[in-house]
């Protein structure tokens, strides 16, 4: 999914390139639909996880699909 050479990009980022919700972005990541990394060392304390969320570009990809519209017959 991720590669060496991947870039990735920020939670506010995705939400604005795709018009939707920063806190559905979140929701992707929670439920395994959208693949995320944090990044920096592990917090001392498991309470607070600040760390900023990083997403690869290429899983975008992978989460965008055509809608197919269908033709009246008429």
């Amino acid at each position: 999914m991720s590669t060496e050479s991947d870039q990735y990009v920020t939670v506010a980022r995705v939400a604005k390139q795709h018009g939707i919700s920063p806190k559905t972005v979140r929701r992707w990541i929670a439920d395994g639909t959208l693949p995320a990394f944090k990044v920096g060392p592990p917090p001392r304390s498991r309470l607070r996880d600040n760390r900023p969320i990083r997403i690869p570009a290429s899983a975008l990809d992978a989460i965008m699909q055509p809608v197919t519209v269908a033709r009246d017959a008429a």
